[in-house]
């Protein structure tokens, strides 16, 4: 399971300072590449950046109008991503944040790799449980 508080927002050399809510999805710039999204319900978002399989995540700040963001320094184009998100699970509200799923940037410009079916992939267990499983390997990235 992900837990998102042992997150930071420093990883692998990198930090994530306050970004520009008002600007959704990747922005690049020279003083570092932007990051935004609406999470209105979380409670906490992660940015998480690949190389290769390694996974870095960094906290976003937020929320802002219901926008979590986060500006880092030595991100280029063409960057794998995706994002963690944890909040109240309620299930009868559609709000079904779970730390262990990748989430897709719904305004990223382009998706690399493919979707690999995986019992992962469900939201909930056979048993109406919420499912557990690291959906990374299974999920493509945003670019």
């Amino acid at each position: 399971m992900h837990d998102l508080s042992s997150a930071g927002s420093s990883g692998a050399g990198l930090r994530c300072r306050p970004g520009d809510p008002h600007h959704l999805g990747a922005t690049f710039a020279a003083s570092g590449t932007n990051f935004a999204v609406w999470a209105p319900a979380a409670s906490r978002v992660a940015l998480c950046l690949f190389d290769g399989e390694q996974e870095t995540q960094l906290h976003l700040h937020g929320p802002k109008h219901g926008v979590w963001h986060g500006r880092v320094a030595g991100i280029e184009p063409g960057q794998r991503y995706g994002f963690r998100v944890e909040g109240s699970w309620r299930p009868a509200q559609g709000q079904l944040p779970n730390p262990d799923k990748l989430l897709l940037d719904p305004y990223c410009r382009a998706f690399s790799g493919e979707v690999t079916p995986h019992d992962s992939l469900a939201t909930l267990t056979d048993e109406g449980e919420r499912n557990g499983g690291d959906t990374a390997p299974y999920m493509p990235r945003s670019v």
